[in-house]
């Protein structure tokens, strides 16, 4: 009689299967979700750019060279034929005031809204359908960028609103609802300089209002 222990064929075939199947699983795992997780992961740093340069800047404006953040003064949208030849020269759009003339005639005060340019960036949303697609405000915002030679244009919704919920600004698409679809959430609380009578909370010596950018 035999002391030696005995394995089934089936056993150790059934073994070896089995664990080929495990690393194939594992091994094809992250490439089954890295399209997802890399759009996933980088709408935050979008969303925290995207209200950046909303607050922080003041936009440009460049004719033949001549650098200024008053982009909203030459925009007329009572003349679309007009005022599509200049939206070209509007490189960046930015919300942020600009400084008094007498401190430095460029320089923008972050986080302090420019009511004219809140008022021209909303009346530049409602007409945007009947201006040509090179002109929208999200390649304004670096919201639609070329990656490795193909296209990624990035949703948003960007509002203003009153301490109590009432919008002063909404420009950009419904937020999604259900699916499956990532969306980030940025918030920045903002001063407005020289906004109509009763618009923005009082908060010491200034209108204050709270930006809300959502990117996906």
């Amino acid at each position: 009689m035999t002391k030696k222990a005995q394995v089934s064929t089936d056993f150790l075939a059934g073994i070896a299967v089995f664990m080929l199947t495990l690393v194939l699983l594992v091994s094809l795992l992250p490439t089954l979700f890295t399209p997802m997780q890399t759009r996933a992961s980088d709408l935050q740093p979008v969303a925290y750019r995207t209200s950046s340069i909303l607050v922080e800047d003041g936009g440009i404006y460049n004719v033949s060279g001549f650098i200024t953040s008053e982009w909203h003064k030459n925009l007329n949208f009572s003349n679309l034929t007009a005022v599509s030849s200049v939206l070209g020269n509007v490189k960046r759009v930015g919300l942020a005031s600009r400084a008094p003339t007498w401190s430095s005639y460029e320089d923008i005060i972050p986080n302090n809204l420019s009511w004219e340019k809140i008022e021209k960036l909303q009346e530049w949303w409602n007409n945007q359908t009947n201006i040509s697609e090179e002109q929208h405000i999200h390649r304004k915002l670096g919201l639609f960028v070329e990656v490795d030679g193909s296209e990624l244009e990035y949703s948003f919704n960007v509002s203003l609103f009153e301490f109590n919920g009432s919008p002063i600004l909404r420009i950009g698409s419904p937020l999604p609802e259900g699916g499956n679809i990532n969306v980030e959430k940025m918030e920045r609380l903002v001063a407005i300089d020289d906004p109509p009578p009763n618009t923005g909370t009082r908060l010491g010596d200034v209108r204050c209002a709270k930006l809300v950018v959502y990117v996906w």
